[in-house]
């Protein structure tokens, strides 16, 4: 039973990786794009630094260090802030990131 789960499993993925390989090529192809984003969360430690946002109404999480993220973590001001992504677009909700940064509201 564990070998057929494996298997569907190894079969599935092999046949979306040409669907992913498109998605980024489509990504690739399309213009940038600056987005700002409200910050839900975000967790600062020595090796495990996150960013949640919300998209789409479903909460993302991106992996990374910037300092400020220190600041907002320690002293809980989130609501001050914002995540500013360059992104090129691809298919349906997807998205390629260019980069990142957090920033304060305007």
């Amino acid at each position: 039973m564990l070998l057929v789960f494996f298997l569907s499993w190894f079969i599935t993925g092999l046949f979306l990786i040409p669907i992913n390989c498109y998605i980024i090529y489509r990504a690739k192809d399309s213009t940038a794009e600056t987005i700002f984003l409200d910050i839900k969360g975000i967790v600062a430690r020595p090796r495990n630094n996150k960013v949640f946002y919300n998209y789409y109404g479903s909460t993302n999480v991106i992996y990374g260090k910037v300092q400020i993220m220190d600041d907002i973590y320690d002293g809980n001001k989130i609501k001050n802030y914002q995540l500013k992504m360059v992104i090129h677009k691809a298919l349906f909700r997807s998205f390629i990131i260019d980069h990142w940064e957090i920033v304060k509201r305007t």
